[in-house]
């Protein structure tokens, strides 16, 4: 397990989790999600991906469609695969999750900020607003989708990512994280399972 924290966060129950498995502490590490995100799914280098920074909204992005992904190996050798959460690894339906290895996955294509796009018309903070008023606009960078994905079907868009559906967001995959693990102990692949769960709730909405 990577240890991650906050200093102005106090996680007793992470650290716990973090203190009974593999901590690694002497590790580089992209500036960025989206590098970050890359390298843990292929194990190479972000820059051979066109992965080496955050895109921006409405601008094409996403893996290479050649590189080859940790949950395409693992489904390959018979392990079930499921992602909840953020990917932010492509945003056409050909780079979602469930076309670069993982059998199921619910969450959002590119990154929870965009909740804000819909609401945050002015701030007190060193963060910009980027609401209607600042310019904002659905017709260029449109809303950002949630999904419920199947491997081999069309991602089904199940609401529009915003402040309400934000707050919500944690509960649901692990909700659905807990539901896959469950269906996949007693079935062919027990045992053999590759659930990536991506939570991001402390500091919300302060950056932390």
């Amino acid at each position: 397990m990577v240890e991650a924290s906050c200093a102005e966060r106090h996680t007793p129950t992470i650290d716990k989790l973090a203190g009974e498995g593999m901590r690694l502490l002497n590790f580089n590490v992209e500036a960025q999600c989206t590098p970050s995100r890359s390298a843990l799914m292929t194990g190479r280098f972000s820059i051979r991906s066109g992965t080496h920074q955050v895109p921006a909204g409405g601008v094409p992005d996403g893996l290479v469609q050649w590189e080859v992904t940790l949950p395409q190996l693992l489904s390959q050798e018979g392990y079930a695969t499921g992602m909840w959460g953020k990917w932010h690894l492509g945003s056409s339906d050909a780079r979602l999750p469930t076309n670069r290895g993982f059998e199921e996955w619910f969450g959002i294509p590119r990154t929870y900020d965009e909740a804000e796009w819909t609401s945050s018309n002015e701030t007190n903070s060193m963060w910009p607003s980027v609401g209607n008023t600042q310019g904002w606009n659905a017709n260029i960078a449109a809303q950002e989708p949630i999904y419920d994905s199947r491997k081999g079907e069309k991602p089904r868009v199940v609401g529009l990512l915003d402040v309400n559906n934000r707050r919500t967001m944690e509960a649901e995959i692990t909700k659905r994280a807990m539901d896959f693990i469950k269906r996949n102990a007693n079935a062919d692949k027990a045992g053999r399972r590759n659930a990536m769960l991506r939570p991001r709730t402390l500091g919300w909405p302060r950056r932390c």
